[in-house]
Order: C-alpha cells, then structure tokens, then sequence
C-alpha cells in the first residue's frame, strides 16, 4: 500500500501554523509535500488562474496551490 502524501502551501495561514502541521503529519505517518517559498513563477501562476478582483496574498495561495497541483 503506497503512503498518503498531503500537499501544503506555504501561503497564508502556514507561516502561523506549520510547526503544529509538521508535527501532526508526521506523528501519524503522512509525507508532506510542501510547496517553494513564494517566488515569481508562482505568483505569475496565481496571477494567470486567478479573478481580477481577488487580492494579492488569495493569489499566491492559487500559484502554490497550483504548484502543488
């Protein structure tokens, strides 16, 4: 049986919160996949896949999440 890998952006909420995400994962035997700190090319994914009207901090979370897609 292959082991369950969960993807993380490291956008938003994370930098608040990654310790207590690390650590869960890892006490119960789950791969993180954890998207690069936020660079040009995922902002211009962000960009490109997101809604005019939305802010810039909701678009960096589409780019990493696309990354990680």
């Amino acid at each position: 049986m292959d082991k369950i890998k969960v993807g993380i952006p490291r956008a938003l909420n994370y930098y608040y919160f990654s310790d207590m995400w690390d650590y869960f994962f890892s006490k119960i035997g789950v791969d993180i996949i954890k998207s690069p700190p936020t660079n040009k090319e995922i902002l211009n994914k962000g960009i490109m896949k997101a809604n005019d009207e939305m802010c810039l901090s909701l678009k960096v979370y589409i780019g990493h999440v696309d990354y990680l897609k």
